[in-house]
Order: structure tokens, then C-alpha cells, then sequence
């Protein structure tokens, strides 16, 4: 039986898939270390603000779905619509300043409080592109074997999220004893590594419907 999407289009796919586990990775595999240990955010307050998302990942899911599956747009103009801001908002979660004592206090609130802010809404914009690209496949194709076969090329999309989970902290470590290894360099390395990660994913993940 003939596919129901050209050769481009599945290409294009997994291009997609790629772009966004690689800015899935990058999150997820150095956030928390760079709260706590790159720009110094006590512990208490790292902890917090990943229990407060983990607990707003798993409400906001379903009213998000609703909110796709029941809204005008198809899910082609999320994934059309999401990849930048995504990027962007992955940038910015790598953006505060240092945590310190010698901080004033409404800095050093100011700090803790972005960093949960633009996670909590990175969370959010993510989810609005997992759906849709999640569901692609019944658009490019009514046929249920080849649309097994799109969902097939999640786990090599995946191995993307891999690469940037094992990349992006040595390339960040590499960078700031390049710049001479204070915490304001290692930030700025890890700064200068997520935007290049960003870019690479937020490109990749743009060609899924374009």
C-alpha cells in the first residue's frame, strides 16, 4: 500500500521531531544544575520551582488538548506558529542574573522569581507544539499503517534529545574555562551554548510543517 505523504514531507517530519527533542533535552538535562550551581540559587528555591512545575506539567496537559482539539486553527499553524517562541524561551530560561549575597534582596527575588516564570511559561509554549506534532501524523495520512510509520520515527527523533542531554553541559563546562572559569563565565558559557542549541532546535523543529 502506497503512503498518503511524500518522501519530503516524513523527512520533514523527522526533522521536526528532532528540532524539538533537542530543545527538550537542553531543558530538562541542565536546567536544574544551572539554577542551583551556575548562577546560585539556594537549593530551597530550586526545588520549589521544579515541584511547582512538575505539578502544573501534569495539570496543564489536559486543558491544553482541549484548547487545541476544540479551537479554530489546525494543528499545521501551531507548528508553524510555536518553534520560535519556543527557541526564545528556551533562550531565557538560561537569561537571570547570579543569585548572591551581596544582591539586594528585590534582585535576588526578582532572580527566583524569572527563572520560574520563564520555565513555567516554556512549559506551557512546549506543550502547545508537543500536541500538535504529536497528532500530525492522522493529518499527513488517513491511513492507520502509515501513520504507525510517521509515530515509528519518535524514538530516532528522541535520539536527538540524547545528544543535546550529553552535549550541552561539557560544551558549556568547555567554554567557560575558556573564559576563565568564574561563575559569571560558566552563566555566560551556558548562555552562549543554549542560544546555539536553540537556534539548531527551533530551526529544525520549524520545518515540520512548513
Amino acid at each position: 500500500m502506497s503512503t498518503t505523504y511524500t518522501k519530503r514531507e516524513k523527512f520533514r517530519y523527522l526533522l521536526g521531531l528532532s528540532g524539538q527533542n533537542i530543545i527538550y533535552g537542553t531543558v530538562t538535562s541542565v536546567l536544574a544544575y544551572y539554577l542551583q550551581f551556575t548562577i546560585l540559587i539556594p537549593a530551597v528555591w530550586v526545588g520549589l520551582i521544579l515541584s511547582v512545575a512538575r505539578i502544573f506539567d501534569a495539570v496543564k496537559d489536559p486543558f491544553i488538548g482541549a484548547m487545541i482539539s476544540r479551537g479554530k486553527h489546525k494543528l499545521k499553524d501551531y507548528l508553524i506558529a510555536v518553534p520560535i517562541p519556543t527557541a526564545i524561551l528556551t533562550f531565557l530560561c538560561f537569561s537571570n542574573g547570579i543569585y548572591s549575597a551581596e544582591n539586594s534582596m528585590p534582585k535576588n527575588i526578582l532572580i527566583v522569581l524569572s527563572a520560574f516564570v520563564f520555565y513555567i511559561i516554556w512549559e506551557v509554549v512546549f506543550t502547545i507544539g508537543d500536541i500538535p506534532i504529536t497528532g500530525y501524523p492522522s493529518v499527513l495520512t488517513s491511513d492507520e499503517g502509515d501513520r504507525t510509520k510517521l509515530l515509528s520515527l519518535r524514538p530516532i527523533g528522541g535520539m536527538a534529545s540524547g545528544i543535546s542531554t550529553l552535549a550541552v553541559q561539557p560544551i558549556a563546562f568547555a567554554l567557560s574555562a575558556v573564559f576563565g572559569g568564574s561563575a559569571v563565565d560558566e552563566r555566560n558559557a551556558f548562555l552562549i551554548t543554549v542560544a546555539a542549541f536553540s537556534i539548531i532546535g527551533g530551526a529544525l523543529f520549524q520545518f515540520t510543517a512548513i
